[in-house]
């Protein structure tokens, strides 16, 4: 990896660090919790952070199929970590995993809107975008959705719209 990129992780994780924590200096441990197949990659970016800044990371790597149940489930009975790394399609449920929204501050100009935009929901950042490439894909059928998506907001739009005319989003009729 080039030394910009391994900087500006850093400075991503030093930023989701003190957006997730208490608070640094109550915390002895900060607990992570991932899914991310590449365990290597936090490994390394939790040894850098821990030399740097003196402090105990604990790093849990849970498997990508039971992450979401893991967290709405510790949401409920508040026993959710410092920080949580999961993929940008997970934040529709940002209420429900009591995430809370990040200052647009907190953003550098060297991530471009379209980067910003994939953790953008309701005019709120509700993440840091670490990886790019999830490759999800929204398929429509032209019969019942004129302009496709764009965002998440779209697509909220484009669900109460079925409700109103009674289908689901696939086009069958609501009983």
């Amino acid at each position: 990896m080039s030394d910009k990129l391994l900087k500006t992780i850093n400075r991503v994780i030093l930023l989701s660090i003190l957006l997730f924590s208490k608070t640094i200096f109550a915390t002895q441990t900060l607990t992570i919790w991932s899914s991310h197949q590449n365990r290597d990659f936090m490994t390394i970016m939790a040894n850098k952070f821990k030399k740097k800044h003196d402090v105990n990371i604990s790093v849990i790597q849970l498997d990508p199929s039971e992450i979401k149940a893991e967290i709405l489930l510790s949401a409920e009975d508040g026993g959710l970590p410092d920080i949580i790394i999961i993929p940008s399609d997970f934040l529709g449920m940002h209420n429900l995993m009591k995430l809370y929204p990040i200052p647009q501050r907190w953003y550098r100009e060297n991530l471009t809107p379209a980067v910003r935009d994939t953790v953008k929901l309701q005019g709120s950042y509700w993440g840091i975008p670490l990886i790019q490439g999830n490759f999800l894909l929204l398929y429509y059928n032209k019969k019942y959705v004129q302009h496709p998506a764009t965002d998440f907001n779209d697509i909220i739009l484009a669900k109460n719209q079925f409700i109103k005319k009674k289908y689901y989003a696939d086009g069958v009729e609501l009983q």
